[in-house]
């Protein structure tokens, strides 16, 4: 819809958009995923992501949650929280997992693996040895 004063509503498929520029996408997307895998302790910005894929902020942004389903930022807190259970189920301390994952300190780790697993690190970690308990019990 246009609004008073704008010019016509430009669409995507107005010819400018070509199947060349969706494969860029794709392979800009993959680098960047990529970026996040490799470097999940590091503080990356959507700006350095950009830059990499060679698309806008925006764009990459848009393109990123469209090609892997989620915005880059929940991706890279998605990496760094599958990375921490695999520490914390080798025995690693809280405090340690929560540096070596990309957070400033254990309590800010604490309150983002609560939210987004629903549950604290010691929570998760009690329930570990739980379950290791039970299958001792069980051989």
């Amino acid at each position: 819809a246009n609004h008073k004063g704008s010019g016509p509503t430009v669409r995507h498929m107005d010819g400018r958009f070509s199947c060349t520029r969706v494969g860029r996408e794709r392979a800009a997307v993959r680098r960047a995923r990529e970026c996040i895998d490799a470097n999940f302790a590091r503080n990356l910005t959507l700006s350095e992501l950009s830059q990499l894929s060679g698309l806008s902020a925006f764009h990459m942004a848009r393109a990123f949650e469209k090609d892997v389903g989620l915005p880059p930022h929940v991706y890279l807190e998605m990496v760094r929280h599958k990375r921490a259970r695999q520490l914390l189920d080798a025995g690693h301390a809280i405090a340690d997992v929560a540096v070596t994952v990309g957070y400033a300190d254990q309590s800010h780790f604490a309150h983002r693996f609560k939210h987004f697993l629903g549950i604290t690190p010691g929570q998760y970690m009690q329930g570990r040895k739980r379950r290791v308990a039970d299958r001792i019990r069980k051989s």
